[in-house]
């Protein structure tokens, strides 16, 4: 902000103001609305209780600005202020973030630009402080413009969250959705004025006489008019209406409204904008949470809000906005300290895609530059292949953009493989005829016609019997997925592989490589359940707003009851089971860990557990447990061909999503069997197969389906088979689970009994899913005589029982209890115990696909290709860093960040190749070049630089090289070619003449890129 004013310090020592003249005035009131006991400066007051003010209630600017400040620097009511007149603000138009308070820490600068995601642009710490330079911005709780809104006029906001009780958080910022009320070219003149019960600087139109405010309100006084020859502000108008969509009672408002109250509306229903934009706040005295409201119709005024409430609109007010270069900075902490961030023009849906993590995470997309890296890193792991890119969601949806979009010859065959996928989850067998004939007609019929189809005769043969016999099922076109395949894995690939898609998809993988989350990633919600070692709640993903569970064991309590196994073990099992598309196992997303607890981000089932429903709605009918009875058969199948073995399987670990369909849950105690069977006798009393109980007998998924008969028998009667009369007597349970045979009741149907019969026998070689044939064997049987597996599958049979929406399906928090602190009080948590979860952390990479594809994928995409462009625009040798890399022996070349200035505590970003026998740089858009020969580095080391992994070079004259990536698959890569060339340079170098091995400059710099290089063998 281009100010001349003395620092709060400065002003407290009584220093003079160099841009004071006698222009400058202001009256400040004992009260507020102008009344009480005044006092009239000219001058700067150091102190105004030297003024017998004892505080401040409203304030007259007849000319200024004039800048109110405590002695801190910050108001405060009970304290004696200070005012120091300001300077107007010049055309340089920025905004600040810092880390820190008082404009302290790391610092991020927004130009002219929305910011969708703060996280994106590089700053992932919370901001603390801001200073808006200039411009009009609105900042948002969550990414993409979501949540809570906070509105910054011109100004510093030392404790800028100070205003909301809530101590919300900023993850992204607008400005260019603001049209300007004032004429572009001629701004108006600005007052600044601190606010004593909200610690923040506003600015807004003054002109001799007319700066009236009112303390309470966090308003410029934009509507004041101004005399003669200065200039015009556009007329704000806004129209509210008492109900929805314009109806009822409506007041019309041109200026700031305290209360909407007092204008005889008891509530809003329906807004119109006609000239604006214009702020609204939850409460009175422009308070509370903030909406923002452009030029348009709301006809339902909140249904746009992404507030978790009801919303009230109790206040108004028009915003001033600046139709100039916007600007805004962001702190960690108050008083502008602490890290910063700074936004210049753009938006940003997520501060911690941009670097900004203290608070939340969400997705940072790095420029095309990183393919060089990336590629190779792929390629060394198997990952650059057409069946590899082709399955993954990204990948595919990238690899059709390319085949519709950038390829010069036509690609029918992907529409054509889109048209199959889609065909094979229609579940009904005319709406699969009537397609499959679209289908026919369209990709084989057309092309048979035109002597173009390029396909073999046994597909065409294969279809054509099936349509004319009318046998549609949901494999008709198998044939042709893999002749598509097999046409597109060519040259089709090749040209893939040498486009922008392609980078855009190493972006893509490199962002799912760089996961790192913490608890600030998620805004946790209630206490859903509680286990032995930890607690569930509801979560909100910060960066996708996707709904998660998060389990969260706690470290001292598994310590203490010697559960570090069990955990590890439940996280193994998790990770075999959630890959795979199957929508019957409750399947983990993420797992990391903090110092304390252990977390895993699992799908959210909001409808309850079957034995909260069994103890609610009674016990169910053959037909309605025959509903969950195929949709679990799945689940385990899918376990099952995993190798692994539930072993706890019982009504409380059943739960059911908003829908009534349901998942299996809790696999603390499955166990893989593919290299060894297991033994241990575990799970649940009365549930558990008798092989299980045997002591020392190994057993597999046999286990799960005795369980599956059991629990199958308690949704029928209320009761396990083996728990007769309510008996808690576990040794009797098992007793009868060993030698008791179920007498099932005469009311069961003969395809049931033969079902439970099948399922209980105690002998495994003959239980029904132990001959052989595992789950085939039970959906085969005459019990499920009718139903089509596909159909369970796609979940298109309607569901008995639907769990009430708005309610919440468990028991109370306060039921649900805490544990004891004092259990665990005496337990430390050893290095040695950290060491033990260092593995722990998992992105299932399949999973983090579909969200984001569900969520910002499209956003995303979108704001990095605008920002790309803009960041070419502005430097036409941006973009163009491989260009140079061309036709040479370059091994890899990618940003990175150095060490640098005199005193090495700064990161530069710079552009670095790799050659055989040299390493070059050079700055963003920079022609001049930097080089380091191999021969003069003694070593290439890992190091750690404040908990980030950097590479050291050791150079001859006892200095230090050294460099840090933005991601950890850029740093492996990093480190193992550098180090690799390394080795392979001074190998080189042993075998060459002493005379070719003198020392040479340690860096040089060059004024333009060498006009030629050595080859591969240092010559």
């Amino acid at each position: 902000m281009a100010e001349q004013h003395s620092t709060p310090e400065q002003a407290a020592a009584g220093k003079s103001h160099g841009g004071l003249g006698g222009s400058y005035k202001v009256t400040v009131y004992e009260l507020e609305n102008f009344q009480g006991k005044r006092c009239e400066l000219s001058a700067e007051c150091p102190n105004l209780t030297d003024s017998l003010l004892e505080k401040v209630g409203s304030i007259q600017v007849e000319s200024g600005p004039i800048l109110a400040l405590d002695s801190c620097g910050v108001w405060q009511e009970q304290k004696g202020g200070q005012l120091v007149s300001c300077s107007e603000d010049g055309p340089d138009h920025k905004l600040h973030l810092f880390e820190n308070p008082a404009f302290s820490g790391r610092k991020m600068e927004i130009v002219d630009d929305d910011v969708p995601s703060l996280w994106a642009h590089g700053f992932q710490d919370r901001v603390a402080s801001i200073r808006v330079i200039n411009g009009t911005w609105v900042g948002y709780e969550f990414p993409g413009y979501r949540g809570r809104q906070y509105v910054f006029e011109r100004g510093e906001f030392r404790h800028w969250n100070e205003w909301d009780a809530n101590q919300p958080q900023l993850q992204s910022f607008l400005s260019h959705f603001l049209s300007s009320p004032y004429s572009p070219s001629t701004p108006p003149p600005l007052f600044l004025f601190r606010y004593r019960d909200a610690a923040v600087t506003h600015l807004g139109t003054s002109s001799p006489g007319e700066g009236h405010l009112d303390t309470r309100e966090s308003t410029m006084a934009s509507d004041h008019q101004t005399q003669a020859g200065k200039p015009q502000p556009l007329n704000p108008k806004i129209i509210i209406f008492e109900q929805e969509n314009f109806q009822g009672h409506s007041h019309e408002l041109s200026g700031p409204c305290p209360n909407l109250k007092e204008t005889g509306m008891e509530k809003a229903g329906s807004v119109l904008v006609q000239a604006g934009p214009w702020v609204g706040y939850e409460q009175a005295n422009c308070k509370g949470e903030q909406f923002v409201f452009e030029k348009g119709e709301y006809p339902r005024w909140d249904s746009w809000t992404s507030s978790r409430r009801t919303d009230s609109l109790s206040s108004l007010r028009p915003i001033k906005v600046d139709s100039q270069e916007h600007k805004i900075i962001l702190y960690e902490n108050p008083n502008f300290t602490g890290k910063k961030m700074e936004i210049v023009d753009d938006d940003v849906p997520s501060f911690h895609a941009h670097g900004y993590q203290e608070k939340v995470s969400s997705v940072r997309v790095q420029s095309g530059t990183i393919r060089s890296v990336m590629q190779r890193y792929l390629a060394e792991r198997n990952e650059i292949t057409f069946d590899k890119i082709f399955n993954q969601k990204i990948g595919f949806l990238l690899f059709k953009d390319f085949c519709l979009n950038e390829i010069d010859e036509a690609v029918p065959q992907v529409k054509f493989y889109e048209e199959i996928k889609e065909y094979e989850k229609l579940d009904n067998e005319e709406d699969r005829l009537r397609r499959s004939r679209q289908m026919y007609d369209a990709y084989i019929m057309r092309e048979l016609l035109s002597c173009t189809h390029t396909f073999s005769k046994q597909a065409v043969e294969h279809v054509q019997s099936h349509l004319s016999k009318k046998q549609v099922t949901a494999t008709l076109f198998q044939p042709y997925i893999d002749e598509i395949c097999e046409s597109l894995r060519g040259d089709i690939f090749q040209k893939f592989m040498e486009s922008d898609k392609f980078t855009r998809f190493c972006q893509w993988k490199n962002v799912e490589l760089n996961i790192h989350l913490t608890m600030n990633d998620f805004s946790v919600h209630r206490i859903i359940g509680r286990g032995g070692f930890g607690e569930v709640y509801g979560c909100r993903k910060a960066d996708t707003g996707k709904m998660y569970a998060m389990k969260c064991l706690d470290k001292k309590r598994v310590k203490m009851k010697q559960g570090e196994t069990l955990a590890l073990n439940e996280r193994i099992m998790l990770s075999l089971v959630s890959t795979g598309d199957c929508p019957f196992i409750v399947c983990m997303t993420y797992a990391f860990h903090t110092p304390d607890k252990l977390c895993f981000i699992l799908d959210l089932m909001n409808g309850g557990d079957m034995h909260y429903h069994l103890s609610q709605h009674g016990v169910f009918s053959e037909k309605e447990m025959r509903f969950y009875a195929s949709e679990i058969i799945l689940g385990l199948e899918h376990m099952h061909t995993r190798f692994v073995v539930y072993r706890d399987l019982k009504p409380a670990n059943i739960l059911l999503d908003e829908y009534g369909h349901v998942r299996i849950s809790d696999l603390g105690l499955a166990c893989d069997f593919s290299k060894k069977k297991p033994h241990a006798s575990v799970g649940t009393h009365g549930y558990m197969a008798p092989e299980v109980l045997q002591k020392g007998t190994s057993y597999d998924s046999s286990a799960d389906w005795f369980s599956l008969g059991c629990m199958l028998f308690k949704l029928l009667r209320g009761h396990s088979p083996f728990r007769q009369h309510k008996t808690k007597d576990k040794h009797e349970i098992d007793r009868m689970t060993l030698t008791v045979n179920v007498q099932l009741p005469d009311a069961f149907s003969p395809e049931l009994r033969s079902l439970l019969e099948g399922l209980l026998r105690r002998d495994v070689s003959q239980r029904l899913g132990c001959c052989g044939g595992g789950a085939q064997e039970v959906k085969e049987h005459i019990f499920f005589k009718g139903i089509d597996w596909q159909h369970v599958y796609l979940r298109k049979y309607p569901p008995p029982l639907i769990p009430p929406r708005g309610e919440v399906n468990a028991a109370d928090a306060f039921d649900i209890g805490s544990f004891d602190e004092e259990d665990t009080k005496g337990i430390k948590l050893l290095d040695c115990d950290q060491d033990l979860y260092k593995n722990f952390p998992l992105v299932i990479s399949e999973r983090w696909q579909q969200e984001v594809v569900e969520t910002i994928y499209d956003a995303v995409n979108a704001d990095t290709d605008k920002i790309e462009a803009r960041k070419r625009a502005k430097n036409k040798q941006l973009g163009q860093e491989e260009d140079y890399a061309l036709g040479k022996d370059c091994i890899m070349h990618g940003f990175m960040l150095k060490l640098g200035n005199p005193f090495l505590t700064q990161w530069q970003r710079r552009y670095f190749y790799l050659f055989p026998n040299r390493l070059e740089w050079r700055g963003e858009g920079d022609s001049r070049q930097n080089l380091l020969t191999m021969d003069q580095i003694l070593s290439v080391e890992e190091t750690q630089i404040k908990d980030r992994k950097c590479i050291l070079f050791r150079i001859k004259g006892g200095k230090q090289f050294v460099l840090q990536c933005e991601s950890d698959p850029e740093f492996a890569q990093w480190l193992k070619e550098l180090t690799c060339t390394f080795t392979e340079a001074q190998r080189l170098l042993r075998r060459t003449p002493k005379f070719l091995n003198k020392p040479r400059t340690t860096i040089l710099e060059l004024s333009k890129p060498p006009l030629c290089h050595r080859n591969s063998s240092g010559i």
